[in-house]
């Protein structure tokens, strides 16, 4: 009888605990409102929350947000994003009670100066000035590095199987053997414009990281005389494969393999240049961004505007990549992929490395006075 007056007491100071937690969480204070720029715009994404309170919410895509269970007391509520500054804001709290705050964001002014990427014509250009200019004409099938980057092909034979015509098919030993057409014979590939064999070869022995662009010629009437064969080889068709040209690479796996994750990155403890005693800033041993060689070709410039959080060690965090603005898709990938390899100065505040949130232009230029140099990013 004793034991039974016992649990029913415990269970009962186990409901009436939940309870007490219950109303104490329903208890706490509510800020709510909207967050837009100084256009009117709702912003999404924005992060706030109460310093010290360890509440932290994101705007939907009205630029709404609710902060609730905030501790009754003075708080302080936080606003950052990228591209703008950040925004803070004292209330005292009452439990129990909603609070609703606007928030409007100011664009943040540009921290560094504009980094010039200047069009490199280098010797490789003559290399791949047929390719170029048949691209151009469009007679046969084309694949541009663009293109291949752009594509989730591992390998050079996936690549060709999604060209209208090409089969691809096993060897009898291994490989795969390669089909235009119709043809029962297989078609004459030339590598960097010499004929690589009179019979069966195996694409896939090609790095497909390692190829700049692929053509592809079915009949005997559309295929250049540059790719005539010998003895009639040409006449199930022709594959022209041309290497990429010699420029740094990085690892894969290493920092080029790098993508900014999905999750929003945290900017906790991300200090802004006037908030740090000494700025980050690019080592000017970094590499600057590629020329696209497709924009270079139709004499395109463009311009990239872009921030990002340097780290303690003075690497780019991937995840805080964000292009605010960007003339070309092609210009905004090209200085992404430079930014996961580039290295900065670390900021310092206080006697110690920071976070620090950075804002970068990036202009690219046309200019012959460049030939045969490599561009650093300062």
């Amino acid at each position: 009888m004793v034991s039974r007056s016992l649990r029913c007491a415990g269970l009962l100071a186990v409901l009436v605990g939940a309870v007490g937690a219950s109303a104490s969480a329903q208890s706490g204070a509510v800020i709510k409102g909207t967050v837009h720029d100084s256009a009117g715009r709702p912003l999404a994404g924005v992060e706030l929350g109460v310093v010290g309170g360890g509440v932290r919410e994101r705007t939907n895509d009205r630029g709404e947000y609710r902060l609730g269970g905030s501790v009754a007391g003075p708080a302080t509520l936080t606003a950052r994003h990228f591209g703008y500054k950040p925004y803070s804001h004292n209330l005292k709290l009452r439990a129990g009670e909603e609070y609703r705050v606007d928030i409007v964001l100011l664009v943040s002014p540009t921290e560094l100066d504009a980094v010039a990427i200047t069009a490199d014509r280098q010797v490789y250009d003559a290399r791949l000035a047929g390719f170029n200019a048949r691209l151009q004409q469009k007679v046969g099938h084309f694949v541009t590095r663009e293109r291949i980057d752009r594509a989730n092909s591992s390998t050079l034979s996936d690549m060709l199987r999604e060209i209208p015509g090409v089969k691809i098919g096993p060897m009898r030993n291994e490989g795969r053997a390669i089909r235009i057409r119709g043809s029962t014979c297989p078609p004459l590939v030339f590598v960097d414009g010499f004929p690589a064999t009179a019979g069966e070869f195996d694409v896939d022995i090609i790095d497909l990281q390692s190829v700049e662009g692929i053509e592809v010629y079915a009949g005997l009437g559309a295929i250049p005389p540059e790719f005539t064969g010998p003895r009639d080889l040409d006449r199930c068709g022709v594959i022209a494969i041309w290497s990429r040209p010699s420029r740094p690479r990085r690892k894969a796996g290493g920092a080029s393999a790098e993508r900014p994750d999905s999750a929003p990155a945290s900017l906790d403890g991300v200090l802004t240049r006037d908030q740090v005693d000494l700025a980050a800033r690019l080592d000017s041993a970094s590499s600057g961004p590629h020329y696209p060689d497709s924009l270079y070709r139709s004499g395109t410039p463009g311009r990239v505007v872009v921030e990002f959080v340097v780290d303690t060690s003075g690497k780019v965090e991937p995840p805080t990549i964000e292009v605010l603005a960007s003339s070309h898709p092609l210009f905004a990938q090209a200085v992404r992929e430079a930014l996961l390899a580039a290295h900065f100065q670390a900021a310092w505040a206080k006697g110690r490395r920071v976070r620090q949130f950075v804002q970068l232009p990036f202009s690219f230029m046309l200019d012959e006075a460049s030939v045969g140099r490599r561009q650093p990013f300062l």
